[in-house]
């Protein structure tokens, strides 16, 4: 018995290895992501619950969803990685939009449950979904393609010189 719990902490360490890969690591921004999908699941839940609207249905249906923005997430972290030269922006956009989604999730189930929403609060929210709208990926690129153009014209000089 006491090895098929090793072998299952195991494989389930692998798993958490290979998932914490996949989205470029278990750094801040995604623990504040995690953090903000549990809130609002948890939120939206209470919400449910006092309206008397409760379906496990949609409760499956949103936690889908919520596992798949990590799927959206690993391929943000894959185009910054293998595809684009961007230094992260890519998934720093996609996690910042969807932490300012989340987060504007909660204020909504705040509201519906009557809790004073902060306006502080909910300001810092807006801000951090617009900030993930005024990521200029395509300006980012263009400068890093042409540090490497220039890198590689350096070098060919240098060798016929």
């Amino acid at each position: 018995m006491d090895t098929v719990i090793i072998a299952l902490k195991t494989v389930m360490a692998g798993f958490l290895a290979v998932l914490c890969a996949f989205v470029g690591g278990f750094d801040g921004m995604i623990i504040a992501l995690a953090i903000f999908m549990l809130v609002d699941f948890i939120f939206g839940m209470a919400h449910a619950f006092q309206s008397g609207t409760f379906k496990a249905e949609e409760m499956y249906k949103g936690i889908l969803k919520k596992v798949l923005v990590f799927f959206v997430i690993g391929i943000s972290n894959v185009i910054d990685l293998y595809l684009l030269p961007t230094g992260g922006l890519v998934r720093l956009g996609t996690i910042l939009l969807y932490a300012g989604y989340e987060g504007m999730s909660i204020i909504e189930n705040m509201g519906l449950l009557g809790l004073p929403v902060p306006k502080v609060l909910k300001d810092a929210l807006e801000v951090l979904r617009d900030k993930s709208e005024s990521i200029d990926i395509k300006e980012k690129v263009k400068e890093k393609g042409k540090g490497k153009e220039q890198e590689k014209q350096e070098e060919e000089k240098e060798r016929q010189g």
